[in-house]
Formats: C-alpha cells, sequence, structure tokens
C-alpha cells in the first residue's frame, strides 16, 4: 500500500505530471485536477504570475485610454469646431478605458483565487510536513 505524501492515508492517485502518489485529501486540495499539491502549487503560482502581468497591463491601458479621453475632451473646450470630434473621441476613448478597467478587475479576481489556493495548498504541505 503505498502512502500519500502529505497525510497518513493510502495513496488513491497519482499526478499526471510527477508521477508522486497522493491520497484523496490531496485531490479535494487541488480541486481533482489530477496534480498533486507540489505541482498544482507550481500550477497556481503560474497563473499568478500571468494574472498579474496581465492586470498591469490592462490597468496601464485603461489609465492611457482615459488619459487620451481627457485630452479630447480638453480639445473641444479649447478649439470651438473641434466639438463634435472631441466628443466622439471622448466617448470611444471612454469606452475603451471602460473595457480595459473591467479587464483588470477580472485579472484582479483571477490573481486572488490562485494566491488564495497556492496558499492554502502551501499552508497544508507546511502543517503536514513533519509527517513525512
Amino acid at each position: 500500500m503505498d502512502k500519500c505524501l502529505l497525510h497518513d492515508e493510502e495513496a488513491k492517485r497519482t499526478c499526471v505530471k510527477c508521477k508522486k502518489r497522493f491520497c484523496e485529501k490531496c485531490a479535494a486540495l487541488t480541486e481533482y485536477s489530477g496534480l498533486c499539491p507540489g505541482c498544482e502549487r507550481d500550477k497556481q503560482r503560474r497563473i499568478y504570475d500571468y494574472a498579474l502581468k496581465k492586470k498591469t497591463m490592462y490597468l496601464s491601458n485603461a489609465l492611457a485610454f482615459l488619459i487620451g479621453a481627457l485630452a479630447f475632451l480638453a480639445a473641444g473646450f479649447i478649439f470651438t469646431d473641434f466639438k463634435t470630434a472631441g466628443m466622439v473621441g471622448l466617448c470611444v476613448l471612454g469606452a475603451l478605458s471602460l473595457v480595459f478597467f473591467v479587464l483588470f478587475a477580472d485579472k484582479c479576481v483571477a490573481c486572488r483565487r490562485a494566491s488564495a489556493l497556492a496558499d492554502a495548498i502551501d499552508a497544508e504541505i507546511k502543517k503536514n510536513k513533519n509527517r513525512c
């Protein structure tokens, strides 16, 4: 009978990546992904890093479009013959900045979820490290 890496239980599953054996508690901890806790933690850390990069990109794009929208608004007030184009530019760039703010919020949620899952796996590994 194989023992789990973390728990003092029978290992019934095998990691699809590293082929280590783990128990049902570990499978529940990793949301039944087919990965052992160590591989799942590494995967969540990569997801977190990717989401963090995308989050930064979306925020910078949103701010750039928002600054562009404000520039169009200012140009519309300064130049009287530019009012229509200024308002159109304001609407377009304002809408684009809103889209990027929504994408930014989505990546914030992805970062939070990946970080929480990786931290939970880390805590379980540390808690059971003395048993190994």
